[in-house]
């Protein structure tokens, strides 16, 4: 197409494009990878057994309301926001824990793991699956993630809605990777909320014989160690877990969006529905943009243009 006219302006799906930030930022560390990886073993554990997902219906059914249909989300290789919605209806959010199913998970993966029915090899898998979601680096990355995905699910929304409009969708980007920079170097936010969950699941699975770590191993090694030491030890999981997730998503998102303020000023001026505001005031920027755009028609054949498309489209509606 570059051949064909030179001054064309090739445009990405932002939809897409964001999705692929963070179908990326899920491979970036081993902790990403197996927080993902678990999720999708357990998706494909439960949902590929009419066996398993018995034992999953019957502990749910004593559950209240809407929690008794719940099931596990299969995770896409293409879909980014299957991710997003797996981790919330695991972990719920980054603040409400009273509907959760992550002990729920924990209880079902302990029964089948004691059900002598069940073959070894899937007690063995449970038991393994079970280990790894009972782990506190689980619990921290996988609310590191939930806090990136409540700040882009929103975004994402919005770009693949009808009738977007270009410069909004910009700044929503813009104060998105903002958002997300903040919470880069907020990792005693990310710990505190990882702190409370725990402190949650436990109390519901004192029933079966349980505990969901506190904290990371080589924190509760250190715990005799003195407080230089375990400073020191936090700082490595920061640099180590949290950093390197939420600062791929941030410098991704501005090199990709941020940086491209006059690319999207372009953009914008060639919609539609633009073009009356455009040419009723002749003298703004915004023709100026569109005929830098298309050197090759001057000014005054871009208005009549657009006065023609204009006029022919509100002859139409």
């Amino acid at each position: 197409m570059k051949t064909a006219r030179s001054c064309h302006i090739h445009t990405w799906c932002y939809a897409h494009v964001l999705g692929l930030v963070i179908s990326g930022v899920s491979s970036v560390c081993v902790a990403a990878v197996s927080l993902f990886g678990l999720l999708t073993e357990l998706s494909t554990f439960f949902n590929d057994s009419y066996k398993r997902i018995k034992v999953w219906e019957e502990h749910m059914q004593t559950k209240p309301g809407n929690k008794k249909r719940l099931r596990l989300e299969r995770i896409g290789q293409t879909r980014w926001s299957s991710r997003g919605r797996a981790l919330r209806k695991l972990f719920v959010s980054c603040t409400d824990q009273s509907s959760e199913f992550y002990s729920d998970l924990l209880i079902i993966l302990q029964q089948v793991i004691e059900a002598r029915d069940f073959k070894g090899s899937d007690r063995y898998e449970a038991q393994k699956m079970s280990e790894n979601l009972d782990k506190f680096e689980t619990i921290l990355m996988a609310f590191t993630f939930i806090r990136i995905f409540d700040i882009t699910t929103s975004v994402s929304d919005y770009l693949q809605t009808s009738g977007v409009d270009i410069m909004q969708a910009w700044r929503m980007n813009n104060k998105a990777t903002e958002s997300v920079e903040k919470i880069s170097r907020d990792f005693s936010g990310t710990l505190e909320t990882a702190f409370n969950f725990v402190f949650h699941a436990n109390l519901k699975v004192e029933e079966v014989n349980i505990s969901v770590p506190k904290s990371f191993s080589i924190i509760r090694s250190s715990r005799s160690a003195p407080e230089s030491t375990v400073s020191q030890t936090r700082r490595e999981i920061e640099v180590s877990y949290h950093n390197p997730v939420t600062d791929v998503v941030s410098s991704c998102m501005r090199a990709r969006f941020s940086s491209h303020e006059k690319l999207y000023k372009q953009i914008s001026c060639f919609d539609p529905d633009r073009f009356f505001e455009i040419l009723a005031f002749p003298q703004n920027v915004e023709l100026s943009l569109m005929v830098n755009a298309v050197p090759e028609i001057d000014r005054a054949s871009l208005e009549v243009r657009m006065n023609f498309f204009d006029l022919h489209r509100a002859t139409k509606t």
